[in-house]
């Protein structure tokens, strides 16, 4: 049954899925489990409620504190909801907790752009780029980051590299 409400989400029939996703909970009121929540979640963001789907992955957080893409996912939210300080502040959690979460440093990077601390933000970038040196996008953002910091050698180098690998 979860599955079909996930298929119905990729095929954007959204109030279908929202029936199904209610009759599933109607049926199984005791079950809690994190994909409960990410389907909720998706609800809510299909009706463009924005405040309801972030309370949702606030109560999915409480319940499964230990779920990072929850974190990630709320952290997310919380970027594209403009609520900067609440980005940053769950980010910084979740790296206290792991360092090695390259989504939190990309989006604590690019909190630290919209706020003008370009120092900070390449910083966030660095460190995502060496956890996946291989993440193309990572890279190019981290180029363009450092163009921004008149750090134009090391963003040329950045660039060539890149093209030497055919990745342009």
């Amino acid at each position: 049954q979860v599955e079909e409400v996930k298929n119905l989400f990729n095929q954007k029939r959204y109030k279908l899925a929202e029936e199904k996703f209610n009759q599933i909970i109607s049926q199984n009121p005791e079950v809690e489990i994190p994909s409960i929540y990410q389907m909720a979640f998706q609800i809510e963001k299909s009706k463009g409620n924005t405040k309801a789907a972030i309370d949702t992955l606030q109560k999915a957080i409480t319940s499964f504190p230990y779920h990072e893409s929850l974190k990630i996912r709320l952290a997310r939210e919380f970027f594209n909801a403009g609520k900067l300080s609440e980005c940053e502040k769950l980010c910084r959690q979740i790296l206290e907790r792991n360092n090695q979460m390259t989504h939190a440093h990309i989006l604590l990077g690019n909190v630290n752009l919209r706020l003008n601390k370009i120092a900070e933000a390449l910083i966030n970038y660095e460190r995502a780029a060496n956890l996946e040196p291989q993440n193309v996008m990572i890279k190019v953002n981290y180029a363009s980051i450092l163009m921004k910091n008149n750090e134009l050698r090391k963003s040329l180098d950045l660039v060539n590299e890149l093209g030497n690998k055919g990745n342009f």
